[in-house]
């Protein structure tokens, strides 16, 4: 039982930190989203009009849900990789900081634009195509970034036979990271075109 609330406290503080960067992204985007200048304002206003009202196209030959999630999982595997890859270095700390940060800062960025957009009405749109598979994502990428910093810091004290186990146990979670990530990936190229689509009338008149 000892041990079990020592490895709680031990977590507690890298848990603490993350998701205050979370925060801090999610804080430093939506400022971001409000002050941008207005040329690049519109720029990204005319992206997302386009975006919505071409909705209805993305189950066309062109555009198809399955090319989709393949270019989507292919990108956070790119970002596992890294990460795992930081497992073995003095920076692991600082990498996944850095990732939970850029995280936060997408989801405020994203959030706040649309909501200057469409105003009030962005809100329904942010709770149902934007949140759930940013949370699902999130909660990922804070779990095997907890887990990272843990192997991390215990890398340099373990035998070569601990090593090559918590090796295999960091490339396990990242392989679980990775199949649950599919859920985010499904929800982005079945799901939130669909909800674009849905919600399109409602959003712009």
């Amino acid at each position: 039982m000892k041990e079990k609330f020592a490895e709680i406290k031990e977590i507690k503080y890298p848990v603490l930190i993350f998701i205050g960067l979370m925060l801090l992204g999610v804080i430093l985007g939506s400022f971001c989203a409000v002050y941008l200048p207005q040329n690049q304002r519109d720029v990204l206003e005319s992206y997302v009009l386009d975006n919505i009202y071409s909705a209805d196209k993305y189950d066309t030959a062109q555009i198809e849900s399955k090319e989709r999630i393949g270019r989507y999982f292919l990108n956070d595997l790119k970002l596992y990789a890294i990460m795992a890859a930081l497992a073995f270095t003095v920076v692991a700390p600082y990498g996944c900081g850095l990732v939970i940060l850029y995280q936060g800062f997408t989801i405020g960025f994203t959030s706040a634009l649309l909501l200057q957009l469409t105003m009030a009405k962005g809100m329904l749109f942010i709770l149902l195509a934007v949140m759930p598979q940013n949370a699902i994502r999130m909660a990922i990428i804070m779990f095997l970034s907890i887990f990272i910093v843990k192997f991390s810091s215990v890398r340099k004290q373990s035998t070569p036979q601990a090593s090559k186990a918590n090796t295999m146990k960091l490339l396990t979670i990242v392989a679980i990271c990775l199949i649950l990530n599919l859920i985010v990936n499904f929800i982005e190229a079945y799901v939130t075109p669909g909800i674009v689509t849905a919600l399109k009338g409602y959003l712009i008149r």
